[in-house]
């Protein structure tokens, strides 16, 4: 059996020279399909654990960082348990050094418990230390801050640095808003640090939500108790207003291209408050869905509940879709395809490669031909624009060369016709007679009538008649008569 290859060559192929096209179609179909399936399975096992390794290093990034932030705190509580009293200077020098290294931390405070019983001695005390009016505040239902209610114990704010600014927080009772109160009940009860849910602060930080970091101080290291008794014995908190965007930019700004997104959850807060930040941008929605590749780590973290949760950025490098494989297995079996159809052009374009060279050849002369004439044609053209040019600048040379001579010929016949004719002349005055028979001085005439300019002078015969003297200084006596 043969198949015609088409009326342009002629010739007919055996059905036999098909055979190894179609193998190697099937084979390469089939290949394309197990390696496409292979690829899939072992890019998918390799993202999901190299995205795992991720986003473990951005979760214990993370809450390394906060720890560091802890630790802070029992740095500045260290302070207090070694001096019998810090004043408002020594508490701000000291915590300026702190605020540099932990840019996170908007304010550092020191919150004193003061019982209700001596809260008036406290007010008084603060008045002559601040000297200004000076009360216990909360806020009000407006968000304005007005004198606090009684109660067992207060938490008022005493120092805070930076002072730029923050003065209106100081006197702020801390325990008057119930996020704030839950912090400062778990770290007076339990004895040791405590963060509060996500608060808005007295103080607006552009707009961002923080945290407050809670580290109880007793009135000294051995009176440290757990429960009631423990509370009683406080001598205050020290305090660290936490933005926890701050903490993350800094932290995970090394993870800001790896194609991941974390996002750390409270989950001792209402759903609604719970999310503290998201890194680099908003929460994905394959969070908010609870979408099947998400990295979940649990935390204790200063007696709350934390939540780390990272899920490949959309569009990322650990987004992986279906779809990309099934272009990759459509590209393959468009390869093979590609590859089969070659091997098959192959074989029936041999026996024409002759007949299209011979055509390409006589192709070629013809052009070569062409391109010979056209070049002569242009040598033709180029000769006889030269000519033109040249006879082009003869004519503009002689044209100019007659306006010159015209010129010149006008100018010589304006002067040969100035003074020409017999010149009536007065035989007395010497005055000469014009067209219009006026008589005019000779000088006057000239000057008209000719392009000759007339100078004024004296012969010497004229000055020894009417000017002797100067006769005499110029020539002397013995000069010769004229």
């Amino acid at each position: 059996m043969v198949i015609e290859t088409g009326a342009s060559t002629g010739h007919s192929i055996p059905l036999k020279r098909f055979i190894p096209s179609g193998v190697f179609l099937i084979s390469g179909l089939f290949l394309s399909f197990v390696f496409t399936l292979s690829a899939f399975n072992w890019e998918k096992e390799n993202i999901r654990l190299e995205f795992e390794s991720h986003a473990k290093l951005m979760d214990e990034a993370l809450l390394e960082q906060f720890e560091d932030y802890v630790s802070a705190l029992h740095f500045i509580g260290d302070f207090f348990y070694s001096s019998d009293f810090v004043s408002r200077d020594e508490f701000s020098r000291f915590t300026r050094g702190a605020l540099k290294r932990y840019p996170a931390v908007k304010a550092f405070a020191w919150v004193q418990t003061v019982r209700k019983e001596d809260r008036s001695g406290f007010e008084s005390m603060m008045r002559q230390e601040a000297g200004r009016d000076f009360m216990i505040t909360e806020r009000s239902e407006g968000s304005r801050l007005i004198r606090a209610r009684i109660r067992d114990y207060h938490t008022p704010i005493r120092y805070i640095e930076p002072r730029v600014d923050n003065d209106g927080a100081v006197g702020f009772d801390v325990s008057s808003e119930a996020r704030r109160k839950d912090a400062v009940t778990l770290a007076g009860y339990s004895g040791k640090p405590a963060v509060s849910a996500r608060i808005e602060l007295v103080k607006e930080l552009g707009g961002q939500d923080a945290v407050l970091l809670l580290l109880p101080v007793y009135r000294s290291r051995d009176s440290r108790n757990t429960g009631p008794e423990g509370f009683r014995n406080l001598s205050g908190f020290v305090t660290g207003m936490l933005v926890p965007r701050e903490i993350a930019n800094s932290t995970l700004a090394t993870f800001s291209e790896s194609g991941l997104t974390l996002s750390l959850f409270d989950e001792s807060a209402s759903p609604e408050d719970s999310l503290l930040v998201s890194f680099p941008g908003p929460v994905p929605a394959e969070i908010q869905g609870g979408g099947k590749k998400v990295l979940r780590r649990y935390h204790t973290f200063c007696g709350r509940q934390w939540q780390v949760r990272v899920v490949p950025t959309p569009g990322g490098a650990y987004d992986v879709e279906p779809r990309r494989y099934r272009l990759v297995f459509f590209v393959s079996v468009v390869f093979t395809l590609m590859l089969s159809f070659y091997t098959y052009q192959k074989m029936v374009a041999g026996f024409e490669n002759e007949r299209r060279m011979k055509e390409e050849i006589r192709i070629k002369e013809r052009l070569e031909q062409e391109v010979t004439l056209r070049e002569q044609e242009e040598l033709r053209l180029r000769t006889t624009k030269q000519n033109l040019e040249r006879e082009i600048k003869e004519k503009i040379s002689l044209e100019r060369q007659r306006d010159k001579s015209i010129l010149e010929l006008t100018q010589a016949l304006a002067e040969v016709r100035s003074l020409r004719g017999i010149l009536p002349l007065c035989s007395y005055c010497k005055k000469i007679k014009d067209d219009k028979g006026n008589w005019e001085q000779v000088d006057v005439y000239i000057n008209k009538h000719s392009q000759a300019d007339v100078s004024h002078g004296i012969c010497p015969e004229c000055l020894k008649k009417h000017h002797p003297e100067e006769y005499a200084d110029i020539f002397g006596t013995g000069a010769p008569d004229f």
